[in-house]
């Protein structure tokens, strides 16, 4: 499985994050003293800080912007590509939001396909003018995961794992020296675990670990021997269910943090 082109930049984030997350520390925002600090910081923190100073705004615009800074991935593009959950009707909060938006009371269901057919922007979007003037970080992840089903909190508590994610036609997470990788196709319907071009460069084997595949097999995946992948496929055609990906990500992490640490 091919591996990402890791970009390079002086910080880790981009400059104008830098500069607000250095004031909030105390520190003169064009001064790198506390840039070590910054950069040890969780991704969700960091995006509340860089959110705060917008004042919270209830904007799906802002909102996608700041993800895209501080992840590195873009919401915008999963949108126009009609990437993001497969769903048969999103969840009633953010259902009954659409509603109200256009219109409607709460729980008329007369438009419901028309709001399904909608880019996941334009749900976002109409979401939030119904929700308010604000809303904070933790609140527009939530939104975030219900409506292009990408969890950016578990991002966030991933970054350091050494597993890459490459979800909804983009790498989501990837680091030079991450050793196991986790795929998904359109729409979060079929997965693929396999191992990264650094484990293959460093162990000189493609195998994965023994107690990794016994989990995988448990789980339902089946070994791809031409591709060398653990796959598994959702037979409902919907997106996988979180609690599902978090239990095969659980196991992949666990497996990394016994076997790879010092890899």
């Amino acid at each position: 499985m091919a591996d990402a082109v890791i970009n390079q930049q002086s910080t880790k984030y981009p400059i104008e994050v830098m500069k607000v997350v250095r004031a909030s520390l105390g520190a003169d925002e064009s001064s790198t003293e506390m840039d070590s600090q910054i950069n040890a910081l969780a991704q969700v923190r960091v995006m509340d800080i860089y959110l705060e100073s917008l004042g919270n705004p209830a904007r799906g615009q802002v909102i996608r912007d700041a993800v895209g800074k501080v992840f590195g991935f873009d919401l915008d593009l999963m949108s126009q590509n009609d990437e993001g959950n497969l769903l048969a009707s999103y969840n009633s909060e953010i259902m009954a939001g659409v509603r109200t938006y256009l219109g409607l009371a709460s729980d008329d269901e007369s438009r419901d396909s028309a709001i399904m057919s909608l880019k996941k922007n334009d749900v976002m979007d109409h979401f939030l003018s119904a929700y308010g003037e604000s809303i904070q970080g933790s609140d527009s992840r939530r939104i975030i995961n219900y409506i292009f089903g990408v969890n950016i909190d578990g991002l966030s508590g991933l970054e350091r794992s050494r597993l890459s994610v490459y979800s909804k036609g983009q790498w989501e997470l990837n680091n030079r020296n991450d050793v196991l990788i986790i795929k998904s196709s359109k729409g979060d319907v079929d997965l693929y675990v396999g191992p990264t071009a650094y484990y293959v460069d460093k162990l000189g084997s493609n195998q994965l670990p023994a107690e990794l595949e016994k989990a995988l097999l448990s789980f339902g995946f089946t070994l791809d021997t031409a591709a060398n992948l653990y796959t598994y496929h959702n037979v409902s055609g919907e997106s996988v269910p979180d609690a599902f990906k978090g239990q095969v990500i659980g196991a992949i992490v666990a497996c990394i943090q016994a076997s790879f640490a010092d890899l």
